[in-house]
């Protein structure tokens, strides 16, 4: 966790309009944000598929979401390069976890834009 001071550069400041100049990221901060905004409207259509709790992250070029549906826990997994996905349940929170959906990431859209998370 950084303190303010230490997330923005020396050169950045807040000009009259309380708006934040001269802002620079770093490449893996840059890669970071990027990431983030390409998760959000996923986690989005989630939600409103019936998702519970999502929690997206990312790590070795694959994006990752974990949320409840009926009280089951799930997790997607996302690889960009490839636009493959991967859907697994867990029984319990000790469980190896059991594949419910592996292939191409449109599909999986497609059947969650018509059905939603019901069809877990």
């Amino acid at each position: 966790m950084k303190s303010f001071s230490q997330f923005i550069n020396e050169d950045a400041y807040i000009d009259s309009e309380g708006e934040l100049r001269d802002f620079e990221f770093s490449d893996q901060e840059k890669h970071e944000y990027s990431m983030y905004d390409e998760m959000m409207p996923i986690v989005d259509f989630l939600e409103d598929s019936g998702a519970k709790r999502v929690e997206p992250d990312y790590f070795n070029g694959m994006m990752k979401f974990s949320f409840k549906y009926s009280g089951e826990s799930y997790e997607l997994f996302i690889d960009l390069d490839s636009d493959y996905a991967t859907m697994m349940k867990y029984s319990s929170p000790l469980s190896k976890g059991d594949t419910i959906y592996d292939g191409p990431a449109d599909s999986l859209f497609d059947l969650l834009k018509h059905k939603g998370l019901s069809f877990l």
